[in-house]
């Protein structure tokens, strides 16, 4: 687990409210520094968040070790000289991401700059969410999970996604038959390679099956399939699995009824 600190984001020494930094300067410059030495204590690839009082409202992880801020080659604007010419303040330079509503939280210790004991977990948790989901660097908005931020919302999407998919549904809405279709080879092809959906495939979606987040029955002219999606964004190893697929092996030969 990565070790954690936070930056108070108020340039102002009695913290008052509408004192932030954190969008015109921090967000700006991808950069996170405070007016003490003790930055330096950071690593290169310490994990760091970022508070606004006591709300935490950005992660980010330092992709540089510290230094003094006068240190670093940045084209700033010169409105800006103050912090960046100022032999006190220390620093790193960091790729930030701006917590969702869903996910800002309150953190009690506040300063310019601490460690982060309490919270290490939960930061460590939400570095690997936003990240781990949006490896090829694209912007987090596009992913589900940006806004289907509670697991019944995601699993009730992804039942109708793929229920486009079915036999018949192709009259309804062709594009939405489509990409349903589309989505579901993306799935099993990561098994089976080149899997295409045969025209005339009926696909039944189940919601918490025995248990399972979705279950998905696929009955084509060949044969049955049977797809497990257990909805899990961050989770240990869950021991349940074996068990679910020994269910979804028995569901795949017979009738199951919703």
């Amino acid at each position: 687990m990565k070790n954690v600190w936070c930056f108070g984001t108020r340039w102002d020494e009695h913290g008052r409210r509408g004192t932030s930094i954190f969008k015109e300067i921090f967000l700006k410059y991808n950069i996170a520094f405070a007016y003490t030495h003790d930055c330096l204590k950071m690593r290169e690839g310490d994990l760091i968040s970022f508070s606004d009082g006591y709300d935490i409202i950005a992660i980010g992880k330092a992709i540089s070790p510290p230094a003094f801020l006068e240190k670093f080659d940045i084209s700033y604007d010169p409105k800006h000289c103050e912090y960046f010419q100022d032999s006190q303040i220390t620093g790193c330079r960091v790729k930030i991401i701006t917590l969702s509503e869903e996910d800002c939280f309150v953190y009690k210790k506040i300063g310019e700059f601490c460690s982060v004991d309490q919270e290490k977990e939960r930061i460590n948790v939400l570095w690997h969410k936003y990240t781990e989901n949006n490896r090829d660097g694209s912007d987090p908005k596009l992913n589900i999970f940006h806004w289907a931020t509670k697991e019944l919302s995601q699993d009730a999407f992804l039942s109708w996604l793929i229920q486009w998919s079915s036999k018949g549904n192709i009259t309804v809405n062709q594009s939405l038959h489509e990409i349903g279709k589309e989505f579901l080879n993306t799935l099993i092809s990561k098994f089976i390679p080149s899997f295409t959906l045969p025209q005339g495939s009926i696909v039944k979606v189940f919601k918490q099956y025995k248990y399972i987040d979705i279950a998905v029955k696929i009955e084509t002219p060949s044969g049955n399939y049977a797809i497990l999606i257990e909805d899990k964004v961050h989770a240990d190893i869950y021991n349940n699995l074996e068990n679910y697929l020994s269910l979804l092996k028995a569901m795949s030969q017979q009738t199951v009824d919703k």
